[in-house]
């Protein structure tokens, strides 16, 4: 079944050329979007298929509208305005619709350009945007590529969706085949032995080869105990999620068939792993268990198809990376994945903006074909580059391949706030299952992987060293626990 994307269009009754010129838009991308058997459609809404009831309209931008395209002439009507408000107050709360202003273009600022202004620096801050048109034809060229987008990550969240899904069934294959095989090779045990899952990103798991005892490698351990797979930060949180509500019952926690320890290049709060319970539902089956193990420096990587400006340098400051992404709309923006700790990382330092920013214009999900010109070509071919929001620890693939080629189009860049150049936390994340009271167990080779890797010291247990009037928590430190050595009782 296609996905549905519905799409509101609100603005004055007047503009129903611009109406039609968009609807016609939208079946020409439906039309693009059969022939190349994209499983989506696109849905246009207006004025004309409501007719005077507003109540409807209210309801439909609140309930089903994935988007609201504004259209603005240089005023902007009392009905409009509360459609505004309405939409934005929607998205604040659940993070939907995406909401677009268009707005004509115009040559003296009027007091109806300064009021739908001032309106948008209301809803979105200091940092807002609109999106300029001249007539019927540029509006709807505009408004294309901007649903093309959306459309593109809608494709790419089911992507992450199905690969979810996927990587649950990953596991219990794992699992399976990694019980039998220890099965079978020690007979006389016939009990499996645990593997440990790294889960997590990939600056997180360069980062724990760069910092841990022994440089380990999670990519290429050749230990059987132990496999990694790449996720995203938010599908790690939901694994170990999971791993409490699920296995917290199990008595023998060495006798787990696998137990799952999160990578992550952001720090996470107690609702990323809480999901639906409260933090006092959490705690009777479990907490998590963090350890800071570095920082990584944010850094841009950027290709330039007619070489690198010579206003760049090797640093930029988080306000000069904000207005290069604002002025420069030609410049593909490309993240590892919509939802790595990365990313996270580049939209706390710039103040929640970039997301705007980078969503008003262009957005991509980065894969390397080691051929820079052949990208941008497959990208758009009107775009000046690309740029790829990435780390220090995690370089963009091809990046070394990229700069030997084509040394005067490549620029590398830290950036800096305030001199200070901003850095993401890499952290590890793992299970400790109650056991009674403010005691919590971690199975023996979690307990070998903190010793033998993070030189932590050896135990089994832990119990808190809160003071008992403290907001209860899920996350600890690791520093902020006490291991009891159970083994000797």
């Amino acid at each position: 079944m296609k996905k549905q994307i519905p799409i509101f269009i609100a603005g004055s009754k007047s503009f129903r050329q611009q109406r039609l010129g968009l609807k016609a838009m939208a079946n020409d991308l439906n039309a693009e979007y059969n022939e190349q058997k994209k499983d989506v459609i696109v849905q246009m809404y207006s004025y004309e298929n409501f007719g005077d009831h507003q109540q409807e309209y209210n309801q439909f931008i609140t309930e089903v509208s994935e988007l609201v395209l504004f259209v603005l002439d240089g005023s902007i009507g009392q009905h409009t305005e509360d459609e505004f408000r309405l939409a934005v107050a929607k998205q604040k709360k659940d993070g939907a619709p995406q909401i677009l202003v268009f707005l004509k273009d115009f040559e003296e600022r009027t007091p109806g350009i300064s009021k739908i202004e001032k309106l948008l620096e209301e809803a979105f801050g200091p940092e807002f945007y609109y999106l300029s048109y001249t007539n019927t034809d540029d509006l709807c060229n505009k408004a294309k590529e901007r649903i093309q987008q959306h459309v593109h990550r809608t494709i790419r969240r089911r992507n992450i969706f199905r690969q979810a899904v996927g990587l649950a069934l990953i596991f219990m294959m794992l699992v399976a085949s990694f019980a039998t095989a220890n099965f079978f090779a020690h007979p006389e045990n016939r009990k499996p032995t645990p593997t440990l899952i790294f889960v997590g990103g990939g600056s997180a798991a360069n980062m724990l080869k760069k910092n841990s005892v022994d440089s380990f490698d999670v990519r290429r351990s050749n230990d059987y105990k132990m496999i990694y797979i790449n996720t995203p930060s938010t599908q790690a949180y939901g694994m170990l999620h999971d791993e409490v509500k699920e296995r917290h019952a199990l008595k023998g926690t060495n006798n787990n068939l696998f137990y799952p320890i999160c990578l992550s290049a952001t720090q996470a709060q107690d609702s990323d792993f809480l999901r639906k319970d409260t933090p006092e539902e959490f705690r009777e089956r479990g907490i998590i268990l963090s350890k800071l193990i570095g920082y990584d420096t944010l850094e841009v990587f950027s290709y330039y198809k007619n070489g690198v400006p010579d206003s760049l340098h090797r640093y930029i400051s988080r306000d000069a990376l904000k207005d290069l992404l604002r002025r420069d709309t030609t410049l593909m923006v490309y993240t590892t994945n919509v939802t790595s700790g990365t990313y996270i990382a580049y939209e706390v330092g710039m103040n929640d903006t970039l997301a705007n920013l980078v969503k008003a214009s262009r957005r991509g999900i980065y894969y390397a074909s080691y051929d820079p010109e052949k990208d941008l070509k497959v990208s758009n071919n009107t775009i000046s580059g690309f740029m790829v929001l990435g780390s220090q620890n995690y370089p963009p693939a091809g990046w070394d391949a990229f700069t030997q080629n084509y040394p005067e189009r490549c620029i590398k860049q830290r950036v800096t706030l305030g001199g200070i150049e901003l850095v993401k936390p890499v952290y590890v994340y793992m299970v400790a299952y109650r056991q009674e009271g403010e005691k919590y167990i971690i199975p023996e080779i979690a307990r070998q992987f903190l010793h033998d890797k993070l030189d932590i010291e050896d135990a089994q247990y832990c119990t808190l060293l809160l003071n008992k009037k403290s907001q209860p928590s899920i996350i600890y430190p690791i520093r902020q626990v006490t291991f009891i050595d159970d083994t000797k009782k």
